[in-house]
């Protein structure tokens, strides 16, 4: 069925929108982990495990929605998926206890899942690879708007209102959007072309996804560039407002150069897309993600007495994620000839898997600048390994 070039054109744009719903509902409530550790009676680190069970919500869902989608559509999973956010979201809102908050945050999480695995294929299929790409680059800077502003906009909310408001202004916007996608989303895997649910036919294409060296090898790359990331969000609010001592409207502000850096990258690498190709640019990113894990260490050792060190460093790191990510994500569903759904669910599986790894490994170690440090440079060091091993995309 050939798609209108007006809904073409409006589905990446709405895509992003649906996307920035789920990813604020990690980023606008950093600001009140302070608080809420307070009103439920219990430590920061138990609080911060509630970004890990999102991450886990998303990490475990995959496994289903990949299959689910190559047979149903992408637009139903999407669609139900979004309607599981939309009420966990609201249950955040009403927890009335850390525990509570915990387990909805994995359906939270899951709901999240089901945006980025319909929404991701969707642009795979119903675009060619140098405009997917292109929309990808953009994607990925706009969904970044969500930790660039996402602590902020939690800091303004806090400022007249408690962190359960903040939970109930996702719901409102993620509703909102939802509804309008419903009427405007194209499906881009047609009825020929979906795949059967047989058991043993998808066992074999996960295990042929989890042989492929170079599909792994891209993932394991992108992945350790996530994963440095989510440590610095996992940690930032304890660092920045209790090692440091500023205000949760101040970690808003602070958050701001360390997401410019990652759309800065990513307007380079789709400027420098057409010119130079992806490899280049996957090598540039790859090795400023390094540079910034050593001089983290450097700040961390040498100039802890101000936070400002460390930010720039974590600043450079980002960039360096904005660079490599639009050209990764779509050389990694390049590498194999599985069902794409089954592909992208892979992929997100092991992104959102090393994580929550991450968040886990952070939460339970104490929050210093050094530890933040050392995570980065190791993620770093992991993924000029596996960028090395990737090997060559299949002719």
């Amino acid at each position: 069925m050939k798609k209108s070039t007006f809904i073409l054109a409006l589905f990446p744009f709405l895509f992003v929108l649906y996307e920035l719903s789920g990813n604020l509902t990690n980023d606008m409530f950093l600001p009140a982990l302070l608080q809420i550790a307070n009103d439920f009676g219990v430590s920061p680190s138990l609080v911060q495990i509630t970004i890990t069970s999102w991450l886990v919500g998303q990490s475990i869902s995959y496994v289903l929605l990949g299959p689910l989608s190559d047979r149903f559509g992408r637009k139903t999973i999407l669609v139900s998926g979004g309607l599981a956010f939309v009420v966990a979201t609201a249950a955040c809102a009403l927890s009335e206890n850390v525990v509570q908050l915990l387990v909805f945050r994995i359906f939270q999480g899951a709901g999240v899942a089901s945006i980025l695995i319909s929404g991701y294929a969707s642009v795979h299929e119903l675009y060619d690879t140098d405009r997917a790409t292109r929309i990808l680059t953009w994607t990925s800077s706009a969904a970044v708007v969500a930790p660039m502003m996402g602590p902020l906009m939690g800091s303004w909310v806090l400022l007249f209102g408690s962190w359960q408001d903040i939970f109930w202004i996702i719901f409102v916007f993620s509703l909102l959007i939802l509804a309008i996608l419903i009427f405007i989303m194209p499906e881009s895997l047609e009825k020929k072309d979906r795949l059967s649910l047989n058991p043993q036919a998808l066992g074999i294409s996960y295990l042929n996804i989890l042989k492929n060296r170079s599909f792994m090898m891209r993932s394991f790359t992108f992945d350790f560039h996530f994963g440095a990331m989510i440590g610095w969000t996992t940690t930032s609010p304890v660092i920045v407002m209790k090692v440091y001592d500023y205000s949760p409207t101040a970690f808003g502000y602070l958050q701001i150069p360390v997401f410019v850096g990652f759309i800065l990258g990513a307007q380079i690498a789709r400027y420098m897309l057409s010119r130079v190709g992806r490899d280049p640019i996957i090598r540039a990113g790859v090795y400023t993600l390094l540079i910034g894990g050593v001089g983290m260490v450097i700040a961390a050792l040498f100039f802890s007495e101000t936070l400002f060190g460390l930010l720039a460093m974590v600043s450079l790191s980002s960039m360096g994620f904005g660079l490599a990510a639009a050209p990764l994500s779509k050389e990694a569903l390049l590498t194999t000839k599985e069902g794409t759904g089954i592909t992208t669910a892979v992929f997100f599986l092991l992104m959102f898997g090393t994580g929550s790894l991450v968040s886990m490994g952070i939460s339970l170690i104490e929050d210093t600048p050094l530890v933040i440090a050392l995570f980065v440079f190791c993620l770093g060091l992991l993924a000029s390994l596996t960028f090395r091993m990737r090997g060559k995309l299949p002719a």
